[in-house]
């Protein structure tokens, strides 16, 4: 779902400003999150509960693709010239933090349980908790200006009509796009093949 959600989110960012899309993006992701501490288990309602469950995990995939590709244009259109991979870094760097805070939460709340009650029913605390900071979140992005860069195109009528079709529809955007793909996936068969040569050897 990540890359509809940046085909979707990436195109009306670019259409009405990435300030807009936001608060959007985080409201389906936390809302998701949340519901997920609330759903009902299988005893209860069945097949419906493991559908509800992928149907909000499509929700978070699709939030955060929109996520990603709108947080990265907005902080390289703030960031000073020259400084641009430098200060996007900080989006992947923070994400980790991120992900290491929450297992440090998880960890906490299943040493004070105990094991037992927290496969019963506490699993779901982390996820009840991540209603503050979604809070604190759209506070935050309700407070964010639109980026100079995107203000100036906007004010001299330079803001795209059909994003999409000028990203994949003409070939000088294209083939920017098809080395970026090819850059980020590069490593994969290289690594894949070394790995089945050194197995077939051993």
């Amino acid at each position: 779902m990540r890359p509809f959600g940046a085909i979707v989110f990436g195109r009306l960012g670019d259409m009405i400003g990435r300030k807009y899309t936001f608060p959007v993006t985080i409201l389906i992701m936390g809302a998701s999150t949340f519901i997920v501490g609330l759903l009902p288990s299988y005893a209860t309602i069945g097949i419906a509960a493991p559908v509800i469950l992928i149907a909000l995990r499509m929700l978070q995939g699709l939030a955060l693709g929109g996520e990603y590709g709108g947080a990265a244009t907005y902080v390289a259109e703030h960031a000073p010239h020259g400084k641009r991979g430098a200060y996007t870094s900080w989006i992947q760097t923070t994400a980790t933090l991120g992900l290491f805070l929450s297992l440090l939460v998880i960890l906490g709340v299943r040493n004070a349980m105990g094991e037992k009650d927290f496969g019963e029913w506490g699993w779901r605390i982390p996820f009840l908790l991540s209603i503050v900071l979604l809070g604190i979140s759209v506070w935050i992005r309700l407070s964010l200006n639109e980026s100079p860069a995107f203000q100036k195109m906007k004010s001299e009528g330079k803001t795209s009509k059909a994003p999409l079709t000028e990203s994949f529809g003409e070939w000088k955007n294209m083939k920017i796009v098809i080395l970026a793909l090819l850059g980020l996936t590069a490593g994969r068969p290289w690594s894949g093949t070394r790995a089945s040569s050194t197995r077939c050897s051993s």
